[in-house]
């Protein structure tokens, strides 16, 4: 396959999952130092594109480090973002279903992160660390009959017992087999209901479900330069796949 998309995340339900069903496009896997290179080495790809948390930067890049090594013609790039994993997915596999060149899915990637809306619906928090809750958080989520707490990731990330309002123009995405598991939390936009891409007791603790809400795709507008090493397509001074430090001369202004 031309380019293949992984999530990385410890609290993956398997070694391996494929999202949104078992056949990907993007697979779900656990950040261990094999795990990503005997995934690669099953299933060839020209070019892996792998988006991971904060949390999970350091093994993902172990991981990653260690799969270049077994996979020597395959190019590797990574983005870590700050949001659901279910936003990941859903975004990796919206840019690989859009755009024909890793780079570009890449690009697609960092073009709509800040525009998305991301976090999970949870009935307790004593167990949550980034964002960590308040102490009258804590001890509410302890008390039988909690109507339960909405958490949103990002710059703006916050725990909220309060609804949260989508605009009803964004895709609302709810990774949950009963759209009523986020129903309470989540108002506005009409929610669909998609397979997990993790647990939601492993990732934070707690029952519940994540959410992400895409904006609107937008169109790519041309890159700023080429790597004239891998010659592909770059926004950004250093190539993220063949590492070179672009001329900033070379970029379009």
């Amino acid at each position: 396959m031309p380019v293949m998309v992984v999530v990385l995340s410890r609290a993956a339900e398997a070694d391996v999952v494929g999202w949104p069903d078992p056949s990907g496009p993007v697979w779900i896997l656990r950040p261990g130092a094999t795990e990503l290179a005997g995934h690669v080495g099953r299933h060839r790809a020209e070019s892996v594109v792998v988006l991971t948390r904060p949390q999970d930067a350091r093994a993902g890049r172990l991981a990653m480090t260690v799969a270049a090594g077994a996979n020597p013609a395959t190019r590797f790039a990574m983005r870590v973002a700050p949001v659901s994993v279910l936003a990941l997915a859903a975004l990796g596999r919206q840019a690989v279903g859009t755009c024909a060149s890793a780079a570009d899915v890449l690009r697609w990637v960092d073009a709509h992160l800040d525009d998305l809306l991301s976090g999970v619906c949870l009935t307790r928090v004593g167990k949550l660390d980034r964002p960590s809750p308040g102490i009258w958080q804590h001890l509410r989520s302890m008390l039988p009959g909690s109507p339960g707490f909405v958490v949103t990731f990002g710059d703006q990330a916050r725990v909220s017992s309060t609804p949260l309002e989508v605009a009803q123009e964004a895709t609302l995405l709810v990774g949950a087999s009963d759209p009523a598991a986020a129903a309470p939390q989540l108002q506005g936009a009409r929610p669909v209901t998609v397979p997990p891409a993790v647990s939601t007791q492993e990732c934070y603790g707690s029952a519940g479900a994540e959410f992400v809400a895409l904006p609107r795709p937008r169109e790519l507008p041309p890159a700023r330069t080429t790597c004239r090493i891998c010659d592909e397509p770059s926004d950004d001074l250093t190539c993220p796949f063949c590492h070179v430090v672009l001329n900033p001369q070379e970029h379009v202004a």
